[in-house]
């Protein structure tokens, strides 16, 4: 469903970010009070790809005005474009293993 979609609003988990991340969709992220969401949820918004709210102040007029400023703005689809070109870029972990395997060994 997600790579249908023009945008996203979630609560700034690992999970749902990276999974539009990867899709190319951009973001209204109301982070949740968990572990590190907030840090996560304004380093997407810094690259672009995202607006935040606050979770305990935004209510749904916000909410609305964040996600129509997300939709109708194309530099917020552009970034999350370019997020998923460079993640599609970057090297799978399976890929890394050797190096890994290497660095141990010359480490040990």
């Amino acid at each position: 469903l997600l790579p249908t979609c023009a945008a996203i609003i979630h609560h700034g988990g690992s999970g749902t970010s990276q999974t539009a991340l990867i899709h190319g969709v951009p973001q209204v992220i109301v982070p949740a009070v968990l572990l590190d969401n907030h840090l996560k949820s304004w380093r997407v918004a810094e690259a672009g790809a995202a607006l935040c709210g606050s979770a305990e102040k935004c209510t749904a007029r916000e909410l609305r005005a964040l996600l129509s400023r997300v939709l109708e703005d194309p530099s917020f689809a552009a970034a999350a474009a370019r997020l998923r070109v460079e993640m599609l870029a970057a090297p799978a972990p399976a890929e890394l293993v050797p190096a890994l395997r290497r660095l141990t060994r010359a480490l040990r």
